[in-house]
């Protein structure tokens, strides 16, 4: 087999403090090197190999037994905490790499190998991770399965696809993914559910997998935005909001002399079904999609709108990580995209208390900021508020816009119509008011300038001094925002209504109406 031409992570990268050795992309390297066909790399991989295999803990009294750290350089007793997706993520490549390069392995280290699946394998059966966690319900089941055929293991293939069985039934009951249209994990998904139609060899089984690797592509073709080539919110999980290549979905349609071969795509080939290409290639219609994620409370359902101009998404309710993309719209054209999405930001960092709810009729939407007491603060599990309290010198709701026009926007900062300030920003208008805010008697205003995204501009809550603030014993703190974007200025906006009680906020504007908590709950 000819030496092939890829791109590769490598297995370092450099990080604020010197360079690091990833576990993970360690190994792609090691696959990447045995896909070449060459000694040479085949001995480096065997090296890289024989190191991964000691940094496993398989010490199975240990609380991370059949885990791996992220990096060579921080050990698993220094992280805080260790990731336990990591017995999934390494299991899985080095399933891969026995499943297609065995042979030309060393006996001994095969075993390791071995071994290193079993307590990988044995790890994600006790952990039972549920299937609300998209990502790593797929990816540990691939595990389970295929650890099971290599091992020889009846019992670890049977309980794999008990877990398989298991997700296909919640995302049919539920309607979709909870971790729904995510550019981050949905790929990760395709990608496993490929591997599945691979390696798997039960019709059953296979049938389920065909129906979930359809549906997981459904999601992405018709959020996307042709003439941005851009993937239209809401996103459950977003690192970036201006994506830069979206290999998987471009090659899916190029043609085979187009291709861009990275180090799944080449071994392991994801096309998009036939039935959807006409989705992300036609890049004059416009479409109206309303898509329920997740039924059960608390529900999951998208909204977005999509033009020839600009796309506009949003969910109906969810949390405000820094991840989330619960508020987004995107236009302009390719490599020229400019982007804007709602935020809550608690000394300049997201709040994962904060909980935005919206009703979206085409390029508009009506939402309401709320709060939870026993939420998190820059993670919504990982970095809890501690009894409901905070400390801030800074609290702000940020419209918050990335990518090209930004050096000639312009903000009419006095007062539009009704209570809005008007955005123009690479030819499009920008319409956002705050109707209505209650939040420890403060008295918003609003802020903009430049950062190191792009631009912002703020509606302030509070800023000054350092200042505690027990949002469990607030009887009130809310706020309601209108969005409305447009090719031209618009002059038929409207008024928004929004009135406060004891119990909830209700806000009615152009048809559109949301009622939603005035006083921080438990969630």
């Amino acid at each position: 087999m000819p030496i092939q031409k890829f791109s590769s992570p490598g297995y370092h990268t450099t990080l604020k403090g010197g360079m690091v050795h990833s576990t993970t992309a360690s190994l792609d390297y090691a696959l990447n090197l045995l896909d070449c066909y060459d000694e040479i790399m085949r001995l480096r991989a065997i090296d890289i190999l024989s190191k991964i295999v000691t940094l496993q803990d398989t010490n199975r009294q240990s609380r991370n037994f059949g885990l791996w750290s992220w990096f060579l350089e921080e050990p698993l007793e220094k992280m805080s905490p260790p990731d336990r997706n990591w017995a999934d993520f390494c299991g899985r490549r080095l399933i891969e790499i026995l499943l297609n390069h065995q042979k030309r392995l060393p006996g001994p280290l095969v075993v390791k190998i071995d071994s290193a699946i079993s307590y990988a394998a044995e790890e994600i059966k006790l952990r039972d991770q549920s299937p609300d966690y998209t990502n790593i319900a797929v990816m540990g089941t691939f595990v389970l399965v295929m650890a099971g055929e290599v091992l020889h293991s009846k019992e670890l293939k049977a309980y794999g696809f008990y877990r398989l069985k298991r997700f296909y039934d919640y995302t049919n009951r539920e309607g979709g993914f909870t971790e729904y249209n995510s550019p981050n994990y949905a790929r990760v998904v395709i990608e496993e559910l490929n591997k599945m139609r691979l390696y798997f060899r039960d019709t059953d089984e296979l049938k389920m997998v065909n129906e979930l690797y359809y549906k997981a592509w459904r999601e992405i073709a018709i959020h996307y935005h042709a003439k941005t080539q851009q993937w239209s919110g809401p996103h459950s999980r977003s690192y970036n909001t201006i994506l830069k290549n979206e290999t998987m979905i471009h090659n899916s349609v190029l043609p085979a002399d187009k291709k861009v071969f990275t180090l799944d795509s080449y071994r392991n080939v994801n096309n998009l079904p036939d039935s959807l290409i006409k989705y992300i290639t036609d890049s004059t219609s416009t479409r109206f999609v309303v898509d329920t994620f997740k039924r059960s409370k608390p529900s999951f359902i998208g909204t977005t709108y999509l033009t020839p101009s600009f796309s506009l998404g949003s969910i109906n309710s969810q949390d405000m990580w820094e991840q989330r993309r619960d508020l987004v719209a995107y236009w302009g054209k390719k490599n020229a995209v400019t982007s804007v999405r709602i935020r809550f930001l608690h000394d300049q960092k997201d709040f994962s208390s904060a909980i935005f709810r919206g009703k979206q009729l085409k390029n508009k939407v009506l939402g309401g900021i709320s709060f939870i007491t026993n939420g998190g603060d820059t993670h919504p599990s990982l970095d809890k508020v501690k009894n409901g309290t905070i400390e801030a010198s800074n609290l702000c709701i940020r419209f918050q816009f990335e990518g090209e026009g930004l050096k000639t926007i312009k903000v009419d900062t006095s007062m539009y119509i009704n209570g809005f300030v008007n955005v123009i920003a690479n030819g499009m208008h920008i319409f956002v008011a705050v109707p209505f805010l209650t939040f420890n008697n403060e008295k918003g205003y609003w802020s903009y300038g430049n950062d190191e995204l792009g631009y912002h501009l703020d509606f302030i809550c509070y800023r000054g001094p350092s200042r505690s603030y027990n949002i469990a014993t607030m009887n009130k703190a809310a706020a309601a925002i209108a969005f409305s974007i447009s090719n031209t200025a618009e002059d038929t906006l409207g008024a928004v209504n929004a009135a406060g009680n004891e119990s909830n906020v209700n806000v009615n504007w152009n048809g559109l109406s949301l009622t939603f908590p005035i006083k921080p709950y438990k969630q």
